[in-house]
């Protein structure tokens, strides 16, 4: 098996467990909540952090963002209105970078796209979707 860094940190065959907390989008589109989220899994001794940013007009058809979307967790009345509610808004990313990086966290924000998932079958190009991964590898852990 082959090792690759992650910031000074070395993972692969042989090396300590690299732990990743993922965040998704479980901040609900609240910068605050995020940042608490950072900061909890800084004390937790994770090694990095995971927040995903999407392009929700590249990733769902005019029909599936105008769908009704109304249940106990519904942050809109239509799937795109919930959708556009969960992502953290452009002014919060330069404060969730700094934070991450006083919490000895290197931000790097990795742009994914036309990413092709894996099927039973194989490559499945008719599922090609865009959206932006954003990861906070840890340092020399």
């Amino acid at each position: 098996m082959k090792r690759l860094r992650i910031g000074e940190r070395e993972i692969g065959e042989g090396r300590p467990c690299f732990i990743v907390a993922e965040l998704g989008v479980n901040h609900d589109g609240d910068p605050a909540k995020a940042a608490r989220m950072i900061e909890t899994a800084a004390l937790c001794g994770v090694d990095a952090v995971k927040l995903q940013r999407r392009d929700i007009d590249s990733i769902l058809t005019r029909q599936a963002q105008e769908a009704p979307y109304l249940n106990e967790r519904s942050f809109g009345a239509t799937y795109g209105a919930h959708r556009r509610a969960l992502e953290l808004p452009d002014e919060a990313w330069p404060r969730l970078q700094s934070l991450a990086e006083r919490n000895a966290f290197v931000f790097k924000k990795t742009h994914c796209r036309d990413a092709i998932p894996l099927t039973r079958g194989g490559l499945n190009r008719r599922h090609e979707r865009r959206f932006i991964c954003v990861w906070f590898a840890a340092l020399g852990i």
